[in-house]
């Protein structure tokens, strides 16, 4: 089973064909080190240029970010926030 939080990165990164390695981790054993990239041990962690991004909305908008094209969202402000409103619903 995929946490909904980490399901939000893996449909970013699918929708945009980003290249990834993609890790599960085991929530109920999760690695030392991996506290390192999250204080709080919560997925997802999306590593980057040499850094890292977690909080699942925040690793979203960074995808989206990092990598504008194709854009996920539209440009007009009201039709982007419905989208991310289905967007949120979808990844609950």
């Amino acid at each position: 089973r995929t946490c909904p939080y980490a399901q939000r990165a893996r449909l970013i990164i699918a929708a945009k064909g980003i290249s990834a390695d993609l890790v599960n981790v085991d929530l109920n054993k999760k690695p030392d080190h991996f506290f390192d990239l999250n204080p709080y041990g919560e997925v997802p962690v999306v590593l980057h240029n040499g850094g890292h991004v977690y909080e699942s909305l925040i690793a979203a908008e960074y995808l989206e970010e990092a990598f504008p094209d194709p854009p996920l969202f539209a440009k007009e402000a009201l039709v982007r926030a419905n989208e991310r409103i289905y967007f949120n619903h979808a990844t609950k």
